[in-house]
């Protein structure tokens, strides 16, 4: 059991990382060659205080301008991943409310336009181990954290064989992943527990948003 969330906790990080067997070959010149100050805000957009500091990324600015065109160029620890999330996720709309949240997309459109492929099998299978059994995903959630078998069961009614129920969701969570790996879809599909028009696919979703309009 240990082997198999060890593996899952794996393949989530490297789908977390963008790129990670490509290496820059020529770079660029370093972008900041100052420190830099930015407000903080919540996630509510509130605005906390203090400022956030970025510290340079050219180790040896001329008068705070970077002059180096050998490829040492790297961007800030987090930055590539922060890339890479923020061109994936979409704003998903309520159809009875003006909720509305953002989130991270797994599916890709492919050249043609035509099928959407999952790029992200193990986190979108975990999504769906959300939607199936709450229980099994907290259950989840602390063995990826590291907890011992029975505090992760702590709370729920332990079955009598934990160690059982337990690989029983791990083997679905590799089987839907290998699932959403190998899947095309006409329609991408949309699912987010707290957005009640998300259970519908796109043409769906828009037939009945031409039907409201129409009326």
């Amino acid at each position: 059991m240990e082997r198999l969330v060890a593996y899952i906790s794996r393949q989530l990080l490297e789908e977390d990382d963008a790129q990670p067997s490509s290496f820059r070959i020529q770079g660029r010149s370093h972008e900041h060659g100052r420190v830099r100050r930015f407000p903080r805000f919540a996630m509510s957009g509130a605005s906390l205080p203090g400022m956030v500091t970025v510290l340079p990324d050219c180790p040896k600015p001329d008068h705070g301008r970077c002059t180096h065109s050998d490829g040492s160029w790297r961007p800030l620890p987090g930055v590539v991943r922060a890339d890479s999330r923020a061109s994936r996720v979409s704003l998903v709309k309520a159809k009875t409310t003006e909720n509305e949240a953002w989130v991270d997309s797994h599916y890709e459109l492919d050249r043609d336009r035509a099928l959407w492929y999952c790029v992200r099998p193990f986190a979108r299978a975990i999504e769906r181990l959300r939607g199936e059994n709450t229980r099994h995903s907290v259950v989840m959630g602390r063995l990826l954290a590291h907890d011992e078998l029975l505090t992760a069961w702590e709370g729920f009614d332990l079955p009598k064989n934990p160690a059982g129920a337990t690989l029983a969701f791990l083997r679905w969570i590799i089987r839907i992943a290998d699932e959403e790996a190998h899947g095309e879809y006409e329609h991408r599909p949309k699912r987010w527990r707290s957005m009640p028009w998300t259970e519908l696919s796109d043409a769906q979703r828009n037939a009945v948003i031409a039907g409201d309009e129409a009326s």
